[in-house]
């Protein structure tokens, strides 16, 4: 009862941050602003302005909700009122991851940097930026809810862009191998990681929150598929007509996961 009061005496302050889009620091600002016009230049042209705006709030809401979540946990946990009353949660940190990994999904390997260490690509950027988040909190440069948020924002961006963004082609998500949650991470640790991924997955099927991703295929789709799709798809066998089967030129390539015709 203690915790429910709490939570009541608190919704006030929730209700604030739930629409704060406010930033403290000046350097953060221009972060957003910067964030803001990439997404005008390279994103909205492809995506169009309902998308964007679809995407900026569904984004900014799920960072919201799970943030929030995130450190009413940490008040249960430890019975720490400074979870509740002192932590703002505010800015478009969250935002800012949602856009780098849009970006990563547009064109992951446009190289930004080479260092003597290695090259720098799209698909390095969305982790990147979170662990120097990490360092920046710190070293004090940001508050301690930036890289909650901006974590929060990568895994809401995923899963929108994985699993639910509708194309104009009547497809939803990016099923593509270069856009699995275990590529945000370096090669020699994609594989636990990819393992870990598909257990979390295949749990939610089981309890019906989440399903396999059903798609009816022929011969003439252009669909990028991962090199997984049988464990991720289930194909429906009348999709692909009687003739195709028995063509000979007609085959399934399983080692890149794409349908092709030859000849064509």
């Amino acid at each position: 009862m203690a915790m429910l009061r709490a939570l009541s005496r608190n919704i006030p302050y929730l209700k604030q941050q739930f629409g704060a889009l406010l930033e403290i620091h000046f350097w953060e600002v221009l972060v957003d602003i910067i964030t803001v016009g990439l997404c005008g230049k390279l994103i909205e042209p492809l995506w169009g302005q309902m998308e964007m705006l679809t995407f900026f709030a569904i984004v900014n809401f799920g960072v919201a909700v799970i943030t929030t979540a995130f450190y009413f946990i940490l008040y249960c946990c430890t019975f720490n009122t400074e979870f509740l009353f002192t932590v703002h949660i505010h800015g478009l940190a969250g935002y800012i991851a949602g856009v780098s990994v849009a970006v990563k999904q547009i064109m992951p390997d446009l190289v930004i940097i080479k260092t003597p260490l290695g090259k720098l690509s799209n698909r390095n950027i969305p982790l990147t930026v979170f662990f120097l988040s990490v360092i920046f909190k710190l070293v004090g440069l940001v508050d301690g809810t930036y890289p909650t948020m901006f974590f929060s924002g990568l895994v809401v961006s995923w899963v929108y862009l994985r699993f639910y963004q509708k194309h104009t082609n009547g497809t939803r998500g990016d099923m593509a191998d270069y856009f699995t949650f275990a590529s945000f991470f370096p090669n020699v640790i994609q594989p636990p990681i990819a393992v870990l991924s598909n257990s979390i997955h295949s749990g939610l099927v089981r309890l019906g929150i989440c399903r396999k991703v059903k798609l009816t295929l022929k011969p003439t789709d252009d669909i990028p598929l991962c090199s997984n799709a049988s464990d991720i798809y289930e194909f429906k066998s009348d999709s692909i007509e009687n003739d195709d089967k028995n063509d000979p030129n007609f085959e399934i390539n399983d080692s890149q996961s794409v349908i092709s015709r030859h000849g064509n």
